[in-house]
């Protein structure tokens, strides 16, 4: 019974590990898809700036559009900065729940050997009781 127990265990330990790999790729794919994204907007506010560089319309405006791509590239680089974190967070998560799944597959293991012995235990003692009643 404790043995099935440890085995269930032991598949639902692996099943969820599964769903944990299967989540943090989708996780990682996402924040790639981000991190591209966030590249083309840098690529189109590169592109504005030099649109704007290049029009020869009034001083005063090239400035504030320009302080406006400014702080607009600043944000940029800061969400970039905050997603590069966080993916570094989820791979720290990735490797400790893989950590964790490997020493719970690795205790599961350990208790069904230590079942074993008990089994194999508990059935010589048996069959040494069974041999001194037969003696008496």
């Amino acid at each position: 019974m404790v043995a099935d127990e440890v085995r269930k265990l032991a598949e639902h330990t692996a099943r969820s590990a599964g769903q944990i790999r299967t989540s943090t790729v989708e996780i990682t794919q996402r924040t790639r898809e981000a991190l591209v994204s966030i590249e083309r907007t840098v690529v189109q506010v590169e592109a504005a700036n030099t649109t704007i560089d290049d029009s020869s319309s009034s001083l005063t405006a090239i400035d504030s559009a320009n302080l406006d791509v400014e702080n607009a590239s600043h944000e940029i680089a800061l969400m970039v900065e905050q997603q590069a974190i966080t993916a570094t967070d989820i791979a720290n998560n990735m490797e400790t729940v893989n950590a964790m799944g490997e020493q719970n597959h690795a205790s599961a293991l350990s208790v069904g050997t230590s079942v074993e012995e008990l089994r194999a235990t508990a059935h010589a003692l048996h069959e040494l009781v069974r041999h001194f009643e037969k003696s008496l």
